[in-house]
């Protein structure tokens, strides 16, 4: 197995702004954008009221050729790659991983605002791959995508499996992407009907488009910030409000802790439901002592894309206000899954 391989490639998207800076920004200022979807251009009848996060620029994802997801995700592979800095032919050799949790419902089981289809690529369109193979059309990537959709945990899953690519040698560089845009009918109307949207930010969650991209190869002597590993766990008990313990959770804390030591900084999933928050909360107390980070009540919860987001902004060393001037060097971000799973990336920067 190879060593931990280095981070040197970053881009993100979303209801802070459309790049690493702006997030950086928007964090330092306390920037508010949470704001009713009924100020939200094209946005979903029946929802105006709930609180929700979207990228603001709604013409940077319109495009004839491609579907609203495919061009969030170009967007952020194209700040990421410009980081990493990869030429032509280590861009041809590399392998994309793309997650995403609701898939290309946008622009599909509804309009995207002024946006102008081709009927010839309606069903390419509607394909949850799609950002994939466009990602790996435009910039020249020749080796194969996958594409992983494991719910919350979908970004940092696609991390995953890039990094077991990379640590047994079978590619050398990852291009690992994640993107939802979950603003549309179908899947708010089942947001509400599982309980999870409420009208008070402070007791439910608050949905938010988002998208980020990471780059990964084998790690130098540069310095350069490092995935230590992933793990994950199954959890039955996790389902929408049937925990009653957080055992499954604890014990993968304790797991990545005894690996990687106790880390200086956890970003929980903190996903704004009352039962994640009770078990999260359990399971932290049981397990770690370290200070915690929570992005969601700035950035909201981008389903499978927000735990990928929230791992580029730490790996960038981009953090929300209340954490105050401290830089930690060893980070833990969580993701949870409706259904049962836990995932979490390790990383040293």
């Amino acid at each position: 197995m190879n060593d931990a391989p280095a981070i040197t490639g970053l881009g993100v998207l979303g209801a802070l702004g459309s790049d690493l800076e702006s997030h950086r920004a928007a964090l330092a200022e306390g920037a508010q954008v949470l704001r009713p979807l009924s100020e939200m251009k094209g946005g979903p009848e029946g929802f105006g009221h709930h609180i929700a996060g979207w990228i603001e620029s709604r013409e940077r994802l319109n495009d004839r050729k491609w579907s609203p997801l495919s061009m969030a995700a170009i967007h952020v592979a194209a700040e990421a790659l410009a980081l990493a800095n990869w030429s032509d032919a280590e861009r041809s050799d590399a392998v994309v991983f793309f997650g995403t949790s609701r898939g290309s419902l946008a622009g599909w089981t509804e309009p995207w605002p002024e946006r102008r289809d081709f009927d010839l690529l309606a069903a390419t369109n509607s394909l949850p791959a799609e950002p994939a193979a466009a990602v790996s059309t435009t910039f020249g990537i020749a080796g194969p995508w996958q594409v992983c959709s494991t719910g919350c945990c979908a970004g940092l899953d696609a991390l995953a499996l890039a990094d077991l690519w990379i640590r047994t040698g079978k590619t050398a560089r990852a291009l690992v992407v994640a993107v939802d845009l979950p603003l549309v009918t179908p899947v708010l109307t089942a947001y509400a009907r599982t309980g999870l949207l409420t009208d008070d930010p402070r007791q439910g969650m608050i949905p938010a488009e988002a998208a980020a991209a990471v780059c990964l190869e084998p790690a130098g002597s540069d310095g350069r910030t490092r995935l230590l590993g992933c793990h994950a766990i199954a959890d039955a008990t996790a389902l929408v409000g049937s925990g009653r313990d957080a055992a499954r959770l604890a014990s993968l804390l304790r797991e990545a802790s005894e690996i990687h030591g106790k880390p200086d900084l956890l970003i929980p999933h903190a996903s704004g439901t009352a039962s994640n928050h009770r078990l999260e909360s359990m399971a932290i107390e049981d397990s770690l002592t370290c200070p915690v980070a929570r992005y969601k009540p700035h950035t909201g919860h981008g389903v499978g894309a927000g735990g990928l987001l929230e791992l580029a902004l730490a790996c960038a060393g981009i953090f929300p206000r209340d954490c105050g001037e401290a830089s930690p060097r060893s980070i833990f971000k969580l993701a949870s899954a409706l259904g049962g799973r836990h995932s979490l990336a390790c990383i040293s920067r």
